[in-house]
């Protein structure tokens, strides 16, 4: 919800800008049903992409999310900035990017996997009552927080 409010901020403060040539909304009180679906296909669209993000981070380790969101984010901002912008291409640009990636996976694989448990089989999903047993029974210490949300703390 606070990320489509502050889209919508977004969305108010552009007619303000010179991106805009028609910053009227005269063409929207003229065909409202069509404003509607496209608003309505927008915020779809935001709701899904969060929502699939989210989800993404959940299920995968913060390592793992961390390096393929980047990797998107700087593939699909040089293609925008390439074909709607038609910014040229320059070979710094490839080489900061390879540098940025280059950090992170390196950064990545710097972490290693956790410490096994005995008894516990933490990447089949151990429940919270058998992990529980183990920091009472001494086998393990507990993490906060959890080692997924702090990869890139340490």
């Amino acid at each position: 919800v606070i990320t489509l409010l502050m889209l919508a901020l977004a969305n108010g403060l552009l007619p303000q800008t010179p991106l805009l040539e028609d910053a009227t909304l005269t063409p929207a009180l003229e065909a409202p049903w069509t404003a509607l679906g496209w608003m309505a296909i927008l915020a779809l669209a935001a709701l899904t992409a969060i929502s699939t993000a989210s989800a993404g981070s959940a299920w995968c380790p913060a390592a793992v999310s961390t390096t393929a969101g980047t990797a998107a984010r700087m593939v699909w901002g040089y293609l925008a900035e390439v074909f709607i912008f038609a910014g040229p291409i320059k070979p710094l640009t490839f080489l900061g990017a390879g540098l940025m990636m280059f950090g992170i996976v390196l950064m990545a694989l710097s972490r290693g996997s956790p410490p096994k448990l005995p008894g516990i089989d933490k990447q089949a999903g151990a429940s919270t009552a058998a992990l529980a047993e183990a920091i009472v029974d001494g086998i393990t210490e507990p993490s906060f927080p959890s080692e997924a949300s702090s990869s890139f703390a340490r």
